[in-house]
């Protein structure tokens, strides 16, 4: 059954309000159902919620149908694993979405290289994930990162070079300078900040060479080498102590003075299995030891031969 509901908060009250008092919340589930052309069903998501908490069921629902959207920010930077071909920034925002149990393909990535003196990469090359140059640290990788905005700014349309960009972003990776017969990276550079031909300005970029440049795979890097996940530690649990669980001595009551034989049989657990049973006799003020034994492996107890004392 349909019944319009009021806008704003629906409380439990407001619902049975407009249900009427021929039915309860009792009666059934209550769900909502947005009205034709109000919302993208195909895109949104509508579950109902418990004392403002989302069901495990419902979410764990809703993870295993959301589809996976890989994004790329400007300025992240791409390791060759040709140290010999030059490593890329990203120019321009980049978002993938791969639907649920499909494959997905888009043209392209805008990315700019950012060392001079290395070759120009080749189709099929293999690149790392470094980070945002801004997220790295330094005065030049924060400068890269500032004319790489400004690049991203002025694409001119989408998977479309920015004028200019390639030799605005060499003047900081590289110190490359800029001339008067380049306006749009002069224009891109004064946006950011940095002076165009002042020689005397250096950044002194750092180039980074690809750590695991064999690896077929994608790697998160660091400036100091591939992202190793955590190795979970784990606190070793302490031995139980051995606790004897079972004694029984033979005979109970010695008579004092005479020569007996004493048994032992004693039942240990907790043990790591070597155990050592002593017998010692306390006199008045001070304790001897009858007949201490070797430590024997048994993994479960171990029995005491008989032994003479006195």
């Amino acid at each position: 059954m349909d019944i319009p509901l009021p806008s704003g908060e629906l409380t439990d009250e407001v619902i049975q309000e407009a249900i009427g008092s021929a039915y309860s919340l009792h009666d059934g589930h209550v769900i909502v159902k947005p009205k034709p052309g109000l919302l993208d069903t195909k895109n949104d998501i509508m579950v109902g919620v418990r004392n403002g908490r989302l069901r495990a069921l419902d979410l764990r629902q809703i993870v295993a149908n959301a589809d996976l959207v890989v994004h790329a920010a400007p300025g992240t930077i791409l390791v060759n694993k040709d140290s010999g071909a030059q490593n890329l920034v990203i120019g321009a925002p980049f978002a993938l979405r791969i639907p649920v149990n499909q494959t997905a393909h888009v043209d392209g990535m805008v990315a700019y290289c950012i060392d001079v003196s290395r070759h120009t990469p080749q189709p099929g090359t293999r690149l790392d994930v470094l980070g945002r140059a801004g997220d790295l640290g330094g005065d030049a990788l924060n400068a890269l990162q500032r004319v790489v905005d400004v690049v991203a700014a002025r694409e001119p349309g989408p998977l479309l070079a920015t004028p200019g960009a390639n030799d605005a972003i060499w003047r900081v990776s590289d110190d490359q300078q800029v001339g008067d017969d380049d306006p749009d990276a002069q224009a891109i550079l004064a946006a950011a900040g940095i002076p165009a031909g002042q020689v005397s300005v250096s950044f002194a970029a750092p180039h980074f060479d690809d750590p695991d440049p064999a690896s077929p795979d994608s790697e998160q890097l660091t400036p100091a080498g591939a992202v190793v996940p955590p190795v979970p530690v784990v606190t070793p649990t302490p031995a139980p102590a051995a606790v004897v669980s079972r004694l029984v001595v033979t005979p109970r009551n010695p008579r004092h003075g005479r020569v007996v034989l004493i048994g032992a049989r004693v039942g240990v657990s907790g043990a790591d299995g070597r155990v050592a049973v002593d017998l010692v006799r306390h006199g008045t003020r001070v304790a001897h030891a009858v007949a201490p034994t070797r430590r024997r492996r048994r993994l479960r107890g171990v029995r005491r031969p008989p032994a003479a004392a006195g």
